[in-house]
């Protein structure tokens, strides 16, 4: 064989070897990020996710209210991270017939659904579905997994990113919930909310911003 077929033959399998490293690599950097875990929160958990020692004494049938009647509600003084269930409020569960504003995906797992008052709908409060995977116990979770994927049924998919701007007429029901006041898009002045959601049915649509 001679010096100069060698050479070509090196060269070849050179070029081949560069062309599979350049088709490899482009397979490579067009595999999809991978996706974030969800880490659950913390304040107040396990009341919110119905994981608490008193979640056996709440009532589960459902009370009809409206939210300009929650948003009227006595808040109590004194609350921390670690304060457990307390007032009637929160050893109820509610059921109520409101307007969906918007929702958006925290960073905890939940879905949070802005809602207004069905004649009043700029007056409003938070609802929220858990992740079921941030639900410490199996004690209802069955419905609040079933409540998730109907509000996703109806409503579509929500984004961690930005609000998902919805219109439509919802009945909700959830146990109530008292977090603590701190600016959250939508919420009621005296921190009131359904958490978790147990309940969910009606018309949900996407609307234009």
């Amino acid at each position: 064989m001679s010096t100069s077929t060698s050479a070509r033959r090196r060269y070849a399998v050179a070029v081949l070897l560069a062309m599979a490293f350049v088709l490899l690599s482009g397979i490579d950097s067009a595999s999809p990020p991978a996706v974030a875990e969800i880490s659950c929160g913390t304040w107040r958990w396990p009341v919110k996710t119905l994981s608490d020692p008193a979640r056996k004494r709440v009532h589960f049938a459902g009370k009809r209210t409206t939210v300009v009647r929650l948003r009227h509600a006595t808040p109590p003084s004194d609350l921390r991270s670690s304060t457990p269930r307390k007032t009637k409020v929160e050893f109820h569960t509610w059921r109520l017939r409101a307007i969906p504003r918007k929702a958006k995906m925290e960073g905890d797992g939940d879905i949070h659904l802005v809602i207004g008052g069905a004649k009043h709908r700029h007056k409003t409060m938070i609802v929220e579905f858990p992740q079921r995977s941030c639900v410490e116990k199996p004690f209802k979770r069955h419905r609040i997994v079933r409540a998730r994927r109907r509000f996703l049924d109806n409503c579509g998919s929500v984004l961690s990113s930005s609000w998902t701007q919805l219109r439509g007429s919802v009945n909700i029901e959830g146990v109530g919930f008292w977090d603590a006041v701190h600016a959250q898009t939508g919420a009621a002045p005296n921190g009131i909310e359904l958490h978790p959601v147990l309940d969910f049915d009606g018309r949900c649509s996407r609307r234009s911003a």
